[in-house]
């Protein structure tokens, strides 16, 4: 938020400069006239790139319709373009267009950002892609009676974030108030990208109690679901700079009902949780020193 300021603050002071820079002075009998069009233009770039919600793509798209508009507008002009101090003009003109789309588009980024971080933190589950717990087990159940009826396999992994690196996105934050509304950030993300890099039958739940994700994939033996994760692995720290532990069971080699797969799915996270939380707990032993007779 501290750069949105500046961001604002830079865009406020350049239209101001803009908007009234035919009152300058510069020098005697050369004051800077600016076309009606001209202005219109900016005002209709600034609104568009300050209010459109559009990824870069369309942003340089955009841009370009912009200036293909100025274009068309300059050629039916009845003022010489290049000709001339009218030069100077179109070249001042054309530079302040693409100054203004430029700081409008880092205030909309800006925005954006801060409206993802926003609806992350406090998204309703199934908005994000990422189903609450009761929603996944009735799908277990729809995949494994479908799995049972074709004879096909199905896995279903249970993946736990690092929480050494979860305290590192998290900024190191002390207060838990603080901590709990960016672990719920971080959580939503890591679950938005499982969500977007797994196949559409797949599905992805969150268990709020125990901070678990799942991830149900119909038709899917284990060893190749174990195979997704080893790569998502990488893309994960790359992109969140997160790191994530998984374990994997399937029907029918491990489980046979929903509850069993979950079961065995999370049971060897809950373990490596618990003994974690062991050795954290256990108090490190006192340091004794001899003093040497002498």
């Amino acid at each position: 938020m501290k750069s949105m300021r500046w961001k604002v603050a830079i865009a406020i002071l350049w239209l101001s400069l803009l908007f009234n820079v035919e009152r300058l002075d510069f020098e005697k009998g050369a004051n800077v006239n600016l076309a009606s069009t001209f202005y219109g233009l900016v005002a209709v770039a600034a609104v568009l790139f300050l209010l459109v919600r559009i990824n870069r793509r369309l942003m340089y798209a955009l841009g370009a319709g912009i200036l293909t508009a100025y274009t068309v507008l300059k050629v039916i002009s009845p003022i010489p373009v290049f000709q001339g101090f009218h030069k100077y003009i179109t070249i001042t003109e054309i530079v302040a267009l693409l100054i203004t789309m430029a700081l409008a588009w880092l205030i909309n980024q800006g925005i954006r950002d801060f409206e993802d971080a926003v609806e992350a933190i406090s998204l309703p589950k199934g908005r994000s892609g990422v189903l609450d717990y009761d929603q996944m087990q009735e799908r277990i159940r729809t995949e494994l009676g479908r799995a049972r009826r074709h004879q096909h396999p199905m896995s279903l992994a249970a993946i736990e974030l690092d929480p050494e690196t979860s305290a590192e996105a998290l900024h190191r934050a002390v207060r838990d108030a603080q901590a709990a509304l960016l672990k719920r950030y971080v959580q939503v993300q890591f679950g938005v990208f499982l969500s977007k890099n797994t196949r559409e039958t797949d599905a992805v739940a969150h268990h709020d109690t125990n901070g678990h994700f799942l991830l149900l994939a119909p038709e899917t033996p284990a060893e190749q679901t174990e195979g997704l994760l080893s790569r998502l692995t990488h893309q994960v720290e790359e992109h969140l700079g997160l790191r994530f532990r998984y374990n994997v069971a399937d029907f029918p080699k491990t489980a046979l009902t929903s509850e069993e797969l979950v079961h065995k799915a999370t049971e060897k996270l809950r373990r490596e949780i618990e003994m974690s939380n062991d050795r954290r707990s256990k108090p490190e032993p006192a340091v004794t020193t001899r003093t040497a007779d002498t």
